[in-house]
């Protein structure tokens, strides 16, 4: 498909030689993530529905060669529009306090109707399919939601 800098990510241990490590205890955390840039983006695929690494990437696997089987047959656009949903979400550090992102008053209490309020207006303008809205919009978004809500423990 044209992907390059393909990494495959796990919590498995690994020998110097990139194998995993023998004898080390299965990771709590069997999820895995392929990172890979794709027409000059930064994209990922993650799956974690499976208790075995090797079953969440033969997962991947499949999605994939159903991806491929799209780009042979013609279905370019829709191969495009496929991986816009895999977009890299950027790095935490630049990632903006939930307050900042909602636009949260000092003042204003902080409760699960209120923020779950606000992001339904935020996500009028922000959301892709609006004229103002994107991917890394919403994502922000999303994200500042999540945050919130933990921070109140909701």
């Amino acid at each position: 498909m044209g992907a390059t800098n393909v990494v495959l990510s796990t919590n498995y241990e690994l020998r110097l030689d990139g194998a995993p490590r023998a004898g080390a205890p299965r990771p709590d955390d069997t999820g895995i993530a392929v990172y890979f840039t794709y027409k000059n983006r930064p994209m990922v695929m993650a799956r974690d529905a499976f208790d075995r690494a090797e079953e969440n990437i033969r997962s991947l696997t499949l999605a994939l060669q159903a991806l491929r089987s799209l780009e042979r047959h013609g279905g370019s656009t829709m191969m495009e529009r496929a991986f816009e949903g895999f977009a890299a979400l950027p790095a935490p550090a630049a990632m903006k306090p939930w307050r900042v992102v909602f636009g949260w008053d000092d003042g204003e209490p902080a409760t699960v109707g209120a923020i779950e309020k606000r992001f339904r207006e935020l996500s009028k303008t922000r959301h892709p399919d609006m004229q103002t809205g994107s991917h890394e919009k919403m994502a922000e978004l999303s994200r500042a939601r999540a945050e919130a809500l933990q921070e109140i423990g909701a």
